[in-house]
């Protein structure tokens, strides 16, 4: 396939700080290909991200799941962060790696309606916070990314409590563990006093 983008400054985003400069004329992904991410290496999942991510929530959701998989951490909201995931040697490759964390706020700024995607971004940038790793998603943007899925957070909750019902997804009111989440993460830019992340200015 080829890449097209919707205006010259988005491809020359893609073209030089999302990978695309690197993957030029090779093939797109097929859906078995991104199913099979796991068994490429961190810096293969992490150039999948970085370029298609932010263009597709499918890509987005593998991807992340990739990493917990990787890692041997869990992607749900019901167990801790921590749950094999940051003490993994393993982690700290997609941790520290600058396209990593600029992708998860990409991924983010992309799908600013999609509860479930805002979530896995901002668990991420929680396990980033406990395990130091906060820089590369605060010189990306992440405080002001962070703010909007607390305030979608907030207006998700408060439709599905005056509907009384679940949405297409089946989440129901209660069931949306967004607030909970975002607020984490910002407390680990909070807890850090990490460079370009002033929380409180931007709340």
């Amino acid at each position: 396939g080829i890449a097209h983008y919707c205006c010259a400054e988005h491809a020359a985003v893609g073209w030089n700080a999302r990978g695309h400069a690197e993957t030029c004329g090779w093939p797109m992904p097929c859906k078995f290909e991104i199913h099979a991410m796991g068994e490429l290496t961190a810096s293969s999942v992490i150039r999948l991200l970085a370029q298609l991510g932010p263009a597709s929530a499918f890509v987005a959701y593998s991807a992340l799941h990739t990493v917990v998989d990787i890692c041997g951490g869990d992607a749900g909201f019901e167990l801790s962060p921590t749950s094999g995931l940051i003490e993994n040697p393993m982690f700290l490759q997609f941790a520290r790696d600058e396209r990593f964390g600029g992708s998860l706020v990409h991924v983010m700024d992309s799908f600013t309606k999609d509860c479930a995607l805002q979530g896995y971004a901002c668990q991420m940038i929680v396990n980033l916070g406990l395990a130091n790793q906060l820089k590369h998603v605060a010189k990306a943007g992440a405080i002001p990314a962070l703010v909007r899925a607390l305030r979608l957070a907030h207006a998700y909750d408060w439709s599905m409590s005056e509907m009384g019902r679940s949405d297409e997804s089946g989440l129901s009111d209660g069931d949306c563990r967004l607030p909970s989440v975002v607020c984490n993460a910002l407390m680990q830019f909070c807890d850090r006093h990490v460079a370009d992340s002033d929380v409180h200015s931007v709340i």
